[in-house]
């Protein structure tokens, strides 16, 4: 018994024993978050102020109490200078901006940079639309400040307001301001844009350097056939393409218009006129011919492209010289047809704004149908009569006639005016043609086709020579 008790006393102990208070682990405190990074401070606008020192072709007012100025135009080249900035301006001010009333409207905004005034320190941004009522109207000058370092202490800006006299235009809270997230979003689009015509132009550069392997020798476009011939290095998988005017040489890696070759020479015989592109009679004259090389899913550019060497000619009129050295530019009809003779002009230059010629409907004075590339244009019947008048007193006195060809961007009531005017157009008075989409093309080029058959054969005078948009 007394074992038994040595042997379980121990064990008695043991379990009346306390045991310990195991604590839970305290919850993790959490860790301080980061302040977010503060949004930077927008720089502050800076007013700008316009001085009569140097003004031209306008007067100017300016009532204190309102803070408004009154510009008025007194002639066609009205311009005015602001004063000199007091301090650098903060780079994130790249928006002139200001608020107005100008019932008529001012054709167009031209703004130099700086006291050195010169075209290539300038930028044209377009028309201020009319207003009665205060409208507000900015432009990015962000591209100018980086090109022409414009901004510093003393720099002003000269502002043209358009090109039409008798023009009352009201301005208040003129400034450059910071960009908005709109202004700002549109900024970093144009930046990329830019960014990747810069890497067109390199690949352009890179093509024209290029030694290809294969050469279109021949392009001749006849009445209802294109016979296009070249060699390649004999290898397989070679085809000839059609290239669009809106098709690019060097950004397309698929080209759809192409027909297989086969041997070293090779003459092809192609349709002139297809169906492609939403064009039902699309014209193959405007297309340029390239060697390209298929290997499974890939297309290979494998020659330069080549444009049209020979075109059949519908009507062959004689070769005209001038009979003297006597000009004149700019002729248009306003009983000054004496003058012609009198002053013994042997050439003339005429303006044609192609866009006040053709349009895409029937509409006001725009009757006169004309089919081209299977759609059906409407010429201004009164502007094609003011057009006749000039070359037909022309045509009767031998008096060669060069045609300068003019797309305004400007509205005309033609729906063919948005159509002509080239995407990257912003400004100015006229635009290079949209080349850029096929319908473009097609209206543009008709417009040409249009004109050039009527004033070739001497029934409504005649174009002995065409220029093309030299305005621009």
């Amino acid at each position: 018994m007394k074992n038994l008790l040595l042997f379980l006393l121990p064990l008695a102990i043991v379990a009346c024993e306390p045991k310990p208070i195991v604590e839970p682990e305290p919850d993790p405190q959490p860790q301080p978050q980061p302040e977010p990074d503060p949004k930077p401070i927008a720089a502050e606008p800076v007013s700008l102020s316009f001085v009569e020192r140097n003004i031209f072709d306008m007067t100017m007012s300016f009532d204190a109490g309102s803070g408004e100025y009154t510009l008025v135009t007194t002639g066609t080249d009205p311009y005015i200078f602001t004063s000199g900035l007091t301090q650098p301006l903060d780079e994130t001010i790249r928006i002139l901006s200001f608020d107005y009333q100008c019932v008529k409207g001012v054709n167009g905004l031209q703004v130099f940079y700086g006291s050195a005034i010169s075209e290539a320190r300038s930028r044209h941004f377009g028309a201020i639309p009319a207003s009665s009522g205060w409208s507000s109207y900015s432009c990015s000058i962000a591209s100018d400040r980086d090109a022409f370092g414009w901004g510093q202490t003393g720099e002003n800006l000269r502002l043209d307001f358009g090109s039409k006299k008798g023009v009352t235009i009201k301005i208040r809270d003129f400034k450059v301001r910071t960009m908005n997230e709109d202004e700002l979003k549109l900024y970093e689009q144009e930046k990329n844009k830019a960014a990747g015509k810069e890497v067109e132009a390199e690949r352009i550069a890179g093509y024209i350097a290029c030694s290809y392997p294969c050469t279109v020798t021949a392009v001749r476009i006849g009445a209802k056939e294109v016979t296009v011939e070249g060699v390649t290095d004999g290898a397989s998988g070679y085809f000839i393409a059609d290239v669009a005017p809106w098709e690019s040489i060097t950004e397309t890696g698929s080209f759809p218009q192409k027909f297989e070759l086969n041997g070293s020479s090779f003459s092809v015989k192609l349709q002139r006129f297809v169906n492609r592109d939403g064009l039902s009679s699309y014209d193959r004259l405007l297309s340029r011919f390239a060697i390209v090389r298929v290997q499974g899913d890939k297309q290979t550019l494998a020659s330069h492209a080549r444009y049209a060497d020979e075109i059949y000619a519908s009507s062959s009129p004689d070769a005209v010289k001038p009979a003297s050295k006597k000009g004149l530019g700019g002729f248009i009809i306003n009983n000054n047809t004496s003058d012609l003779d009198d002053l013994g002009i042997a050439s003339v230059t005429v303006n044609i704004l192609l866009n006040s010629v053709v349009n895409t409907v029937s509409s006001g004075n725009y009757t006169t149908a004309h089919k081209f590339g299977g759609i059906t244009y409407y010429m201004d019947k009164g502007y094609v009569a003011q057009l006749d008048k000039i070359m037909k007193e022309c045509y009767k006195r031998g008096i060669v006639v060069s045609a300068i060809l003019l797309n305004r961007q400007s509205d005309t009531n033609s729906k063919a005016t948005p159509l002509m005017k080239h995407p990257e157009c912003d400004g100015g008075n006229y635009s290079m043609p949209n080349l850029t989409e096929a319908a473009s093309v097609n209206v543009y080029a008709a417009a040409l086709d249009y004109l050039a058959r009527r004033y070739s054969s001497g029934t409504y005078g005649r174009i002995h020579h065409w220029i093309l948009h030299n305005e621009v």
